[in-house]
């Protein structure tokens, strides 16, 4: 079994305020083992969610989403996954 690192693309937090999505997709044929994100400054967003998406007994990918804090400086991230053929 081999494993395999998928970066989603970058996703930029507005500073004004609402949320940005990155997904990170295994190819076909492979299980997602895992996930996680690029992490952007912590002092600069939060995390809402990030979490396995698909079917619960056989996942496909990984979501982040994420806001900004107060000090509203514009920051990317993207989502990662961690795939096994």
């Amino acid at each position: 079994m081999t494993t395999e690192f998928v970066n989603g693309p970058d996703a930029t937090i507005p500073a004004g305020g609402g949320t940005a999505t990155s997904v990170a997709s295994c190819p076909p044929g492979s299980v997602l083992t895992g996930g996680g994100f690029s992490p952007p400054n912590p002092l600069d967003a939060t995390v809402v969610s990030s979490e396995a998406t698909g079917p619960a007994q056989a996942p496909t990918g990984w979501q982040v989403i994420m806001r900004p804090n107060v000090s509203g400086i514009p920051t990317s991230f993207h989502a990662q996954a961690v795939c096994a053929h």
